[in-house]
């Protein structure tokens, strides 16, 4: 969660929104968590919902940089490095 809330910090001013959907957890554990964590971007609790139908999630976590348009233009199964998200999210940026 830490390098989530520090990719949400650096780009937050600029037309990129870190949104984190959960779709286990009951939305009082999630609040919880996100107080005790630190973390300032937005989470939404999901459930058993059409998001995990629509964007075939399997595994806990799965990460997605979608496009203003919703189009997935990055996915990734698992923890990531901050740096490779960067990066993703520098190019789409700069399109």
């Amino acid at each position: 969660m830490p390098q989530l809330e520090a990719l949400h910090n650096k780009y937050k001013d600029k037309k990129f929104l870190l949104l984190a959907i959960n779709t286990s957890e009951d939305t009082e554990t999630i609040k919880n968590f996100m107080t005790s964590n630190k973390c300032t971007f937005t989470s939404l609790v999901a459930g058993e919902s059409d998001v995990s139908r629509k964007y075939e999630i399997r595994y806990v976590p799965t990460n997605f940089i979608i496009n203003k348009s919703g189009i997935v233009k990055h996915m990734s199964v698992g923890g990531r490095e901050a740096e490779k998200w960067d990066s993703a999210v520098e190019k789409l940026l700069s399109q």
